[in-house]
C-alpha cells in the first residue's frame, strides 16, 4: 500500500485480483492497473506491494511475473525490471 505525496491518493495491491487500485481520499476507486482492464497493456500476476516516489512514479513488486514493475506519472508501465531473476520480490522501499 502506498499513498501518492502529489494527490494523497492511495494505491493498494489487490493480490487476488491481480491489479493496483487507486483510491482517492473521499473512497471512490479512480483507476485500476492490470487485473481484468489492462492498463496500457500491463498484466500483473500477484501484486505484493506497492510504494509512491515523491514524484509520483509507482513501483510495484510484481512477484508472479518475477519482476519490478515502474508506472509513472501519466500512468505508463515505463520500466519493468526483468531482465535479471528477482524469485520473490516481496517488498520495494
Amino acid at each position: 500500500m502506498g499513498i501518492s505525496p502529489i494527490t494523497g491518493n492511495l494505491y493498494i495491491a489487490d493480490v487476488s485480483n491481480n491489479r493496483i487500485v487507486e483510491i482517492d481520499q473521499s473512497g471512490n476507486q479512480v483507476k485500476v492497473f492490470g487485473g481484468a482492464t489492462l492498463y496500457d497493456g500491463l498484466a500483473l500476476n500477484t501484486p505484493q506491494t506497492v510504494t509512491v516516489s515523491d514524484t509520483g512514479e509507482l513501483y510495484v513488486s510484481d512477484v508472479g511475473n518475477h519482476r519490478l514493475v515502474v508506472i509513472d506519472e501519466d500512468d505508463t508501465a515505463s520500466s519493468t525490471f526483468n531482465t535479471i531473476t528477482i524469485s520473490t520480490p516481496l517488498g520495494v522501499a
